[in-house]
């Protein structure tokens, strides 16, 4: 059962649904709802309802495990019901995994270190993708700041990048020792935004 369920899960991590599509596979596979929040505690992914009301219910057992950085987990078994909390990233903390199940399966929590890397993996591969979409961004904002264009011009720049033809927030970061992490992550936080580097 275990291998069957790493397959599935490494299938899933191979396809084009990210985060979801790898909680989904663990769901199917241990009938256990998994959440990844951010360091926000904003739900990024969930496979099941409830992802906010989990992250509000495990919150106690987020702030006892958070200073741990990447070696935070926990676990809380009791009327009937299995939570995990995991840490995910590799070099640095990048989200929160939080599982909810029924205690009753055992076996469910041997593919929980297994979930943890291929989610790990997921929101490393999105750094480095938000690296170089940081870096598109960056250059629009550049051109916005240096010229007076119309409406149009600027609504085209903007879709060319992703990003919506409205107010935008925009963030710059200097004097950081690891201003690059910083703006990446400001990338995974604030989705529609423009974050540069000085």
């Amino acid at each position: 059962w275990a291998w069957r369920t790493q397959r599935a899960l490494t299938t899933a991590a191979v396809a084009p649904g990210g985060l979801l599509s790898i909680l989904t596979a663990h769901q199917r596979a241990t009938g256990r709802i998994g959440v990844v929040i951010d360091l926000l505690g904003r739900v990024l992914a969930e496979s099941g309802p409830g992802g906010e009301r989990l992250t509000t219910e495990l919150a106690s057992m987020l702030d006892l495990v958070r200073g741990r950085g990447l070696s935070g987990a926990a676990v809380d078994i009791r009327d009937g019901r299995r939570r995990e909390l995991h840490a995910l990233g590799a070099r640095r903390l990048r989200a929160w995994l939080l599982i909810d199940g029924p205690a009753e399966q055992p076996a469910a929590h041997q593919v929980s270190g297994d979930l943890v890397s291929l989610l790990s993996l997921e929101l490393e591969r999105r750094h480095a993708l938000n690296g170089v979409q940081r870096h598109e961004r960056a250059q629009v904002f550049d051109r916005l700041a240096k010229a007076a264009v119309d409406d149009g011009v600027a609504a085209r720049w903007l879709a060319s990048v992703g990003l919506p033809d409205s107010d935008l927030r925009v963030a710059v970061v200097w004097a950081a020792d690891d201003a690059d992490e910083l703006a990446a992550d400001l990338l995974i936080t604030l989705p529609d935004s423009l974050v540069r580097v000085v």
